[in-house]
């Protein structure tokens, strides 16, 4: 089937009713194939002496990820993929204001800060493989685009995280804005529910070593700051999540933006719910990651936090999907 290109992945868009995906391919050049694989299903037996091969896959209720993998005797491999899609992808633009609100909505909102955490090395855990190139490059753009003053910490123990966290407690005053981003390891207590974020001199058993997700959320509480925003890309992220959060409007009133904008506000957007998150899968970045940097660099207007969640949210479903590992983010209370 005709593929189109989403976002850097390679979709099919299918209708609601739709029960399977007829897939017609050919391997060029067929000699030398000892294996040709749809969805883990051998279909090499369908294959033709020039290399032409049809199967069927049959459609899951919600997004299909098609897998097509050919291996040689050499034990080389090429891999084809791509995702069936149920609704089509509509992106999400940023909210279009007049240039003259746009000036004072800017002079409004005062001034942002953002703590940018990114953590590979640890000392008694495995190490990962994405969060300090995710955490440099998203502290880039926040700075280079978006004129954010920005600290940046890789590779953070449990003291420096807290010290940063306590700085910026007492330094922002009630016209600020704060976005604290955060890669790295997170586990959950099975027993209370409770998820953490994991420094690098962590221990694997011993839970004071652990930064709980209650303290990231009293430490939003108790700042004077005018909007806090925590993105967390890190497995059980869901746990900082509290009510959900309704959209404005396409029709809303400016002065209704403005008076939205003054009230004090405590956000998260979490890269998944209760379960582990992909570390990679983004060219280079998490999948999640891979998200937010597109989202941040085409947008080029007035985005509010909800938009910005919206236009993530495919992205991340489709990559993780393709990886076997069905990723939903989460943007709340």
């Amino acid at each position: 089937p005709d593929v189109v290109l989403t976002r850097g992945i390679e979709t099919i868009p299918m209708q609601a009713n739709d029960l399977r995906l007829n897939i017609m391919g050919q391997v060029r050049p067929p000699e030398g194939l000892v294996a040709l694989k749809l969805n883990n299903k051998d279909i090499k037996d369908s294959m033709t002496d020039g290399g032409l091969f049809e199967s069927n896959v049959d459609l899951l209720s919600g997004d299909t990820p098609v897998n097509i993998v050919a291996v040689r005797q050499d034990g080389s491999k090429i891999v084809k993929q791509f995702v069936a899609v149920r609704n089509n992808f509509e992106p999400v633009k940023a909210r279009k204001l007049d240039e003259l609100f746009t000036r004072r909505l800017r002079t409004d909102l005062g001034e942002y800060h953002a703590l940018v955490i990114g953590n590979n090395s640890y000392n008694n855990l495995e190490n990962l493989n994405t969060a300090v190139q995710d955490a440099t490059e998203i502290a880039g753009v926040l700075k280079d685009k978006y004129n954010y003053k920005v600290k940046l910490l890789t590779n953070a123990n449990l003291s420096t995280m807290l010290t940063a966290l306590n700085e910026y407690k007492e330094k922002l005053g009630k016209y600020d804005n704060l976005m604290v981003y955060y890669a790295g390891h997170g586990f959950i207590d099975e027993n209370s529910n409770e998820g953490f974020w994991i420094p690098t001199d962590a221990s694997r058993t011993d839970k004071s070593t652990w930064i709980p997700n209650k303290e990231i959320s009293n430490f939003m509480s108790e700042m004077t700051a005018k909007h806090v925003m925590v993105v967390a890309d890190s497995c059980y992220s869901g746990t900082l999540s509290g009510s959900a959060i309704s959209p404005l409007p396409e029709d809303v009133a400016n002065e209704d933006i403005l008076f939205t904008s003054r009230v004090k506000a405590r956000t998260v957007l979490t890269s998944g719910g209760l379960q582990p998150i992909l570390d990679s899968g983004g060219n280079g970045h998490s999948i999640f990651a891979s998200a937010f940097l597109d989202v941040l660099n085409e947008n080029d207007g007035v985005m509010e936090g909800y938009r910005l969640f919206k236009a993530m949210s495919q992205q991340v479903s489709l990559r993780s999907s393709l990886a076997g590992l069905k990723q939903i983010p989460e943007y709340s209370a």
